[in-house]
């Protein structure tokens, strides 16, 4: 298989991180227009339902992302061609992307509304762990775990 090949892991690999890039471009972006758009800001406490409520909603999106991610990823284990391991790996990264940008989006929409810098950091903070999540071919490899089929076709 050629590196130019649809199917080829470099290909594969160098989709995942235009697709990384473009979330984390616009999330930045999003929370700079938010945090620069706002003239006073103040970390507020004071409605604390709204504070647990969006702070409990952040921790359940990175879990429930990482867990949607891991079982979407268990059925590539039963896939005989490269190209179907592929696509379910795009998917279960795209949904465990968009999870986080809705939970980021949400953030920066609250602290925008309520003046509360601690959402904005809420928001830079899921950001940074979006950024950390650049899929490199070393962590996908690592993450597909294939069966012996499969690592053949990918070598």
């Amino acid at each position: 298989m050629s590196n130019n090949s649809p199917y080829s892991f470099d290909y594969f690999i160098k989709t995942l991180k235009i697709m990384h890039l473009l979330f984390v471009l616009f999330l930045s972006c999003f929370l700079g227009y938010i945090y620069f758009s706002n003239d006073v800001w103040a970390v507020s406490f004071e409605n604390s339902m709204t504070v647990v409520g969006v702070t409990a909603i952040v921790f359940l999106a990175v879990v429930v992302s990482n867990y949607i991610q891991k079982h979407k990823l268990k059925a590539s284990k039963d896939f005989k061609s490269i190209k179907d391991v592929f696509e379910n790996y795009q998917k279960a990264f795209i949904i465990k992307l968009a999870i986080l940008e809705a939970t980021t989006l949400l953030c920066c929409v609250v602290g925008k509304t309520t003046d509360n810098l601690y959402f904005v950091l809420l928001a830079l903070g899921l950001v940074i762990y979006f950024i950390s999540l650049r899929p490199s071919k070393k962590g996908v490899r690592a993450e597909l775990s294939l069966n012996s089929e499969t690592e053949n076709q990918l070598s």
